[in-house]
């Protein structure tokens, strides 16, 4: 990714804190932002990457890597084994219906993205995959619960990845007619994010290029024109959803109705009820926070609805949220160095979507 090394300069005086985890965009099962006849695709793709790369390099979280999905637990003659994959929504129609090996990832997460009608006005989504247990074993009854305990130490180890649990798997299983239960932890993996192609249509299929471009403004390096959705900004957001925002037992860990337990946050706003949408999934709508880039005062990046016409910029609340969820971020800068920063992010973007 060039963004992240191409930010390393302006960030020097900010924070010397090694780079976190990378976020790969997987275009795939993708046939808008790809597709050749989009005059707009290769625009799109710089402004998606610019916002994975902006998480990518705010969240200092390293991951470890997945080097197998296959575990064998033991106790004397006993085994356990267990078995993971990921089901992933398939971008392209909205429906979980991809099953994912996730061998072979490192310091990184993967996101497939893609596009297809969602009715008129509905812009993006975005899910975090689900990690899905195929579970056997042989041997002695008795020895099965720490044959079973065995095995989980290492799912937790390998796919908790050192970072707070995004998911939980828990159950029990039986042998021999003696009964263990497990309880598996996962931190995050993969995810797909998805937009609509007809925005402005309640009718199915995608409307022309042209249309398209009337609803979304693709380029991250631009005002938002009147009237549009910035892409930039719905990458952003949805993005953080696919960290567990609202849908990760990182962030159920911390939500009561519309209050939220998480000190980080609590801390910022000096109180935690009342604090979330009425979903309980977003930042009650009209919350604001500062920019952590220019320092001014805005509506949060994932409160619950877009802003037409404008640019969301991550403000200090949508950090902390996510510092409660367990995501290290790196320290942010005074505001001298704030607006320095910002000038020379925006310098590396625009170079980079002119590559």
């Amino acid at each position: 990714m060039l963004n992240k090394r191409a930010l390393a300069a302006a960030s020097i005086a900010a924070s010397t804190t090694a780079f976190g985890f990378d976020i790969r965009l997987d275009f795939t099962h993708d046939d808008y932002f790809t597709n050749s006849a989009n005059p707009y695709g290769s625009t799109g793709q710089a402004a998606l990457q610019a916002a994975a790369d902006e998480l990518s390099t705010l969240i200092q979280n390293q991951l470890s890597p997945i080097a197998t999905n296959f575990v064998s637990g033991t106790s004397g003659s006993t085994t356990t084994q267990m078995l993971t994959n990921y089901s992933v929504v398939d971008p392209s129609t909205g429906t979980t219906n991809l099953s994912v090996s996730p061998v072979g990832l490192g310091d990184e997460i993967v996101v497939y993205i893609g596009a297809h009608s969602m009715g008129a006005f509905t812009f993006a989504e975005a899910s975090p995959g689900v990690p899905s247990l195929q579970l056997g074993g042989s041997g002695l009854g008795p020895e099965w619960p720490a044959a079973m305990a065995n095995a989980e130490s290492q799912i937790n180890t390998l796919f908790g990845r050192g970072s707070a649990p995004l998911q939980r798997l828990t159950g029990a299983a039986s042998l021999g007619g003696v009964e263990a239960n497990y309880n598996l932890e996962f931190g995050p993996v993969m995810g797909s994010m998805w937009f609509n192609d007809s925005p402005g249509d309640s009718s199915p299929g995608r409307e022309s290029w042209e249309e398209n471009n009337a609803y979304w403004h693709f380029d991250h390096t631009t005002p938002v024109g009147t009237g549009k959705i910035d892409l930039y900004s719905l990458a952003l957001h949805e993005l953080i959803h696919i960290l567990g925002y609202g849908t990760g037992d990182n962030w159920n860990d911390f939500v009561s109705g519309q209050n939220w337990s998480g000190p980080e946050a609590t801390a910022l706003l000096g109180t935690g009820e009342g604090v979330l949408d009425d979903d309980g999934f977003h930042i009650l709508n009209g919350l604001q926070s500062t920019g952590y880039l220019d320092g001014q005062t805005r509506q949060t990046v994932m409160n619950g609805s877009p802003q037409v016409g404008q640019r969301d910029q991550l403000t200090l609340l949508d950090l902390a949220f996510l510092s409660d969820m367990g995501y290290q971020i790196s320290p942010i800068p005074e505001p001298s160095t704030s607006i320095l920063l910002a000038m020379l992010t925006l310098s590396s973007l625009t170079r980079r979507s002119r590559s």
